[in-house]
């Protein structure tokens, strides 16, 4: 689990958009996924992505597991 807190710079930003910045690897549908399903909480509270960060927030985000790989044979 990844625990952020909000500064001033980050007020005013929407949910999904601060957590993007703050995890560089995962798709932007994904991390909205991941906010619908839970998986990233604003001050221990499941949030919608537009919710508007204000200053002292704190984010708490549990990354899902990648879907696993479906190769199908030839």
């Amino acid at each position: 689990m990844l625990s952020l807190t909000t500064v001033a710079r980050d007020a005013g930003k929407r949910l999904d958009h601060y957590v993007q910045e703050h995890v560089k690897d995962v798709s932007r549908s994904r991390l909205q996924a991941w906010i619908k399903e839970g998986r990233v909480l604003v001050n221990g509270r499941p949030s919608k992505a537009s919710h508007v960060l204000r200053v002292g927030e704190t984010v708490d985000i549990t990354p899902a597991d990648p879907p696993p790989l479906e190769a199908a044979p030839e």
